[in-house]
């Protein structure tokens, strides 16, 4: 056996990528002794390689606009309306037209500053020289937004070219390449090392374990090289086999082959981890951050360098005052930068590439559970480095540098004290909240006073969930125009709190947002409520026939306003159950928390029918999506239910204070694969899909 490849089998620290279990080596392959999964060599590399699926195993509601998946490839798609064939060649963003002619729209941004400088000295032409220079700044400032919105497109596009290509992992392209130079001449030949230097200098990293995480063979000998003159113990980790036996053969470091966000590594087996210009290839980067959160030892450290969202382009636009200011705040406010990267070029070939902002990147480290020492923007790499140096010590130039360099640590785990992140953690996400409530007003309100209507009504759903005895000073509006999807909603708003929340998480937070392989047929929404996730269906799926429940007079009164306008919703004033029959529908002031099962002083009797019973009498023999919300009724509603085996997709609560949790997990899971996303305490939110569907082309 290889010695480098002994010491890190021997070494203790490896374990299974799936299960975490320990790993029995045998003749040619290593096999986990808890899931049974076998893993080989290549040559005399160890390949631990396992595909995460952030649609599947991914944390939905955490970060989830850093997906990169199927799903979210084809909402990106869905949402900017993309009718193109994607048969394009191949999109470098080095080649876009704003670099191509950064020379001339340079000459013009000088001209205006002309203009502006003439402003001082010209008299009477004074104000005119003014307009003219800030005028063609604005201009300028709209057409380098239009251009990016373009590249932005074209980006998605090429996602989708590699989605249907089987090509959307970078492992899938750089397999293909093995044996061919990857090196980028502009991007890797610049002089990281100093900047990287000054940067460890104040860590202790003699005879520390380091993990270097896409280590990159010969293109990042210098980055490692810096680790390995501290005197630190380096193990290496890449997709590639190529580039590892680079990295193993120059530094005589033992390494193995896996998938960065399954790391083959026991909890707290390293002091250190190496995370440079990684984080911004993978798909699901708050996954990445957990798992080097989870093997580090409990004071360890993360050094983290990723490229820069506000950074000045290679166009030259920084000349541009609009884009220098946007840029500055952009850093702690992300929704003013334009859209993220999704393409890089390298050499001969494009994948996948996004970049972070400072505030970005900042909560989903505090969200990991990290305590950040260090983050700042520096000069790494690329053209002018020596220039962009010196925007360092200017503080609003300094935000136009090209990458975020953190130092972050795993708090120690006994030191009894809480850890400042968590409370920085809620802040930041209350911020982010405050900022959603802001930008979907604007974005899904009907004309101007719409807009402010909608961010009033979810300001007043927050003030009066902490302060309800203000109820009676804070108007509640009566109807509401949204655009959702191209189509024009009005929603008449009942004296229900339970109705902005509801808006909120499913207009805006997407709770139940679904995805399907072609247009669906058949939706049932069980437990409609007020009649929104009908209309959002209705919105997304035209096509589709939706079948709306709701048994509760009230509420069913307001399911028949809100869906009087879409033709595609029919609406049920009934329950269903294991069987038919009256029943007491107990009322609750929030008219989502109705229930067949809490008793409360206050019922009305409704009608209650069997699913297997329903379908039948309306000639259905297949549903698309089912969800459902009916407050501990989904027992009655699954037990017995022939049904099940024709529904594809499942989306809804769970509320296992009424039912039992092992139950009903059994009888779902004979059909379908189930995932859970928790949310309030004993209700989490869950996605079923038919087990056959995943066998399906």
């Amino acid at each position: 056996m290889n010695i480098v490849k002994e010491r890190l089998i021997s070494s203790d620290l490896i374990c299974c990528p799936v299960c975490r279990g320990d790993l029995k080596l045998e003749e040619t392959f290593m096999k986990c002794r808890v899931c049974g999964k076998s893993f080989g060599f290549k040559g005399e590399v160890p390949d631990f390689f396992v595909r995460w699926d952030p649609d599947k195993e991914g944390e939905a509601r955490l970060f989830k606009e850093y997906f990169l998946s199927e799903m979210r490839i084809k909402q990106m798609v869905q949402n900017e309306g993309i009718k193109d064939s994607f048969d394009r060649k191949l999109f470098n963003p080095r080649e876009s037209f704003l670099i191509r002619h950064r020379k001339v729209l340079s000459l013009g941004r000088f001209i205006f500053w002309g203009f502006l400088g003439a402003s001082f000295l010209a008299g009477r032409w004074a104000l005119f020289s003014f307009s003219v220079g800030i005028t063609g700044f604005l201009m300028d400032f709209l057409f380098i937004r239009l251009i990016l919105k373009s590249q932005y497109r074209l980006g998605i596009g090429q996602l989708f070219q590699f989605l249907q290509k089987n090509t959307l992992h970078e492992k899938d392209i750089t397999d293909h390449l093995e044996g061919i130079q990857r090196e980028d001449g502009e991007e890797v030949a610049e002089d990281r090392s100093s900047t990287i230097n000054q940067i460890l200098n104040g860590l202790d990293l003699d005879g520390k374990k380091v993990l270097f995480v896409g280590c990159g063979g010969e293109a990042d000998r210098d980055v490692a090289g810096e680790y390995q003159k501290r005197g630190s113990q380096i193990y290496g980790l890449d997709i590639s086999a190529v580039s590892l036996g680079q990295f193993m053969e120059i530094f005589g470091a033992p390494g193995c082959i896996a998938e960065a966000l399954r790391l083959p590594f026991k909890s707290g087996s390293f002091d250190h981890a190496s995370c440079t210009d990684i984080v911004e290839h993978v798909h699901d980067p708050f996954q990445f951050l957990k798992e080097n959160w989870r093997i580090l030892k409990p004071g360890g450290q993360m050094l983290l360098v990723t490229p820069n969202r506000s950074r000045a382009r290679r166009s030259w636009e920084i000349f541009n005052p609009f884009v220098v200011i946007f840029s500055f705040l952009g850093t702690r406010i992300p929704c003013l930068l334009p859209d993220r990267d999704l393409i890089a070029w390298h050499s001969n070939f494009n994948f996948y590439h996004t970049s972070f902002s400072l505030a970005e990147m900042k909560a989903l480290l505090l969200s990991a559970g990290f305590e950040v020492e260090k983050i700042e923007i520096r000069a790494y790499r690329g053209p002018f480095k020596r220039i962009r140096t010196w925007f360092q010590r200017i503080p609003i130039l300094n935000t136009l540098n090209d990458s975020i360099f953190v130092v972050a640590r795993k708090p120690l785990e006994s030191s009894g004290r809480p850890w400042p992140s968590g409370a920085i953690r809620k802040i930041t996400a209350k911020g982010k909240k405050l900022a959603s409530f802001f930008i979907s007003g604007f974005q899904m309100g009907n004309g101007l006073n719409e807009k402010l209507k909608l961010i009033y009504l979810f300001l007043r759903w927050k003030v009066l969930l902490y302060f309800p005895f203000l109820s009676g000073m804070v108007r509640r509006p009566s109807k509401i125009e949204i655009v959702f999807n191209g189509k024009v909603l009005r929603l008449e708003i009942p004296d229900d709190l339970s109705f902005s929340q509801v808006l909120f998480e499913i207009f805006v937070r997407r709770d139940y947002e679904v995805q399907f392989p072609g247009p669906p047929q058949i939706i049932f929404d069980v437990g409609a409520q007020f009649g929104l996730a009908s209309a959002y269906y209705a919105s997304l799926f035209p096509e589709a026939k939706i079948f709306a429940f709701e048994p509760a007079s009230k509420n069913f009164e307001f399911l028949r306003r809100n869906t009087i306008e879409l033709s595609n919703v029919k609406i049920f004033q009934v329950g269903l159950s294991s069987r038919r029959e009256k029943r007491k529908l107990y009322i609750f002031d929030a008219g989502g928390k109705n229930s067949l099962l809490e008793e409360n002083c206050s019922f009305e009797t409704i009608d209650t029918i069997p699913l297997d019973e329903f379908v039948k009498a309306h000639k259905l023999d297949h549903i698309d999506l089912l969800k459902i919300d009916v407050e501990g009724s989904e027992g009655e509603i699954f037990e017995g239910c022939q049904f099940l085996k024709n529904i594809d997709r499942m989306v809804g609560e769970l509320h296992f204070r009424f039912v039992n949790k092992d139950r009903i997990m059994g009888i779902l899971e004979k059909e379908f694969l189930i995932r859970l996303v928790p949310s309030e305490p004993d209700c989490p939110t869950f996605f079923a899909l038919k087990k056959t569907l995943l066998s399906s082309p």
